[in-house]
């Protein structure tokens, strides 16, 4: 999807994370977020169910984050459980226009504007630095929304360390200057693909939305992608300094965008066993 119909949402684990609404270790996040868990089990959130509740306060229409799931980018392969907090993932905005033309959006039942959360996954993560000495991100997003259980599966390279505060306007999206989506894995440039929709476990009563994410490598390069037992496609780069030769590599992520008023909020389960490659250091114990 681009992300502009599909909040940003994604993961990224450390020895010991915070359980606070902030990020801490080593790992690279960026963003209004906060994660909790452990090693190979991280919960991941951008929570803006208490944002913009009065017209006085509205200052913005998303809030997005990321955080690396491990502390490298060395994963050839991977098979992950999503857990999807359904818990308050739209809700009903009204628009005001300040007078000098900037839109803003607080929380209205009544309301015209419907935003919804996104949460999702990036795999191929890389941070490298531009021809200004800046940070930037390059990687595969696997996306969920909630509301109809789509998904898209986009690649996005160059996007800016910036990209990912809170601020007026679109979500983290190739619609605006934030990123550019270069190739569509799902072949659907305009919202979500329903195709893999029962592929989701649907909890009510936890309300909860679950499903496993695969991704492996047969041939170098070539990344095939599986929504639960669905192939959804295949995704193909070039080799960089970074990889090995027999596989490419790249780092693992966790993205969340939540419109005024939602949440979202993800567990990402994957487990040693689950991953090949290296998603931490040796150092780093079990």
């Amino acid at each position: 999807m681009k992300l502009s119909k599909k909040v940003l949402a994604a993961f990224s684990a450390v020895a010991a994370l915070a359980v606070a609404g902030t990020f801490v270790g080593c790992a690279d996040d960026e963003g209004d977020g906060g994660s909790s868990g452990g090693k190979y089990d991280l919960t991941f959130w951008a929570d803006a169910r208490e944002d913009g509740k009065t017209s006085t306060d509205a200052q913005y229409l998303y809030k997005r984050a990321f955080k690396q799931l491990g502390t490298k980018e060395q994963v050839s392969a991977f098979n992950a459980t999503v857990t999807v907090d359904i818990s308050k993932y739209q809700c009903k905005l009204t628009e005001l226009t300040e007078t000098d033309g900037t839109k803003k959006y607080y929380q209205d039942d009544d309301g015209a504007v419907t935003r919804y959360s996104n949460i999702g996954l990036m795999f191929d993560y890389h941070k490298t630095q531009n021809s200004e000495g800046k940070n930037v991100y390059d990687a595969v997003i696997i996306g969920y929304r909630p509301y109809d259980k789509g998904f898209y599966v986009e690649h996005y390279k160059d996007v800016s360390s910036e990209s990912f505060s809170t601020e007026d306007g679109g979500a983290f999206s190739s619609a605006t200057a934030i990123g550019e989506a270069d190739k569509y894995i799902t072949a659907s440039q305009n919202g979500y693909v329903s195709t893999y929709k029962d592929q989701v476990t649907r909890d009510e009563t936890k309300k909860t939305d679950t499903f496993t994410i695969t991704v492996t490598q047969a041939t170098a390069g070539t990344y095939t992608i599986k929504i639960g037992e669905k192939t959804v496609g295949t995704y193909i780069r070039t080799a960089t300094e970074n990889d090995d030769g027999t596989t490419l590599r790249g780092g693992l992520a966790a993205y969340g965008n939540a419109a005024v008023g939602t949440y979202a909020k993800a567990t990402f389960t994957t487990g040693k066993e689950n991953i090949t490659g290296k998603l931490f250091d040796d150092v780093v114990e079990e």
